[in-house]
């Protein structure tokens, strides 16, 4: 992968810049979440007491959406948006 002059990054989407063989994008965008997040000390986040809401994140890379949930100090990273009407 050659380095890519900054104007021909401007118009591009993060997909159109790297192709690496044998690696799907969002993988790549869900291990950046997740060392983002353990950076962050994410886990240390808990649910609320007495209830059964659990921490989430909600995370936008381009066109897509991703949400971190913390359940028991663990980080979890899925697709999507969180329950609408959750905030």
């Amino acid at each position: 992968m050659g380095l890519v002059e900054e104007e021909e990054i401007d118009n591009k989407t993060l997909a159109d810049i790297i192709h690496i063989e044998g690696v799907e994008l969002n993988e790549l965008e869900k291990e950046s979440i997740n060392y983002l997040s353990v950076k962050l000390s994410l886990y240390n986040f808990h649910s609320f007491p007495f209830t059964s809401n659990t921490p989430k994140i909600q995370v936008y890379l381009e066109d897509r959406m991703y949400y971190i949930e913390i359940i028991d100090g663990e980080i979890y990273i899925k697709e999507g948006e969180t329950r609408e009407g959750y905030y």
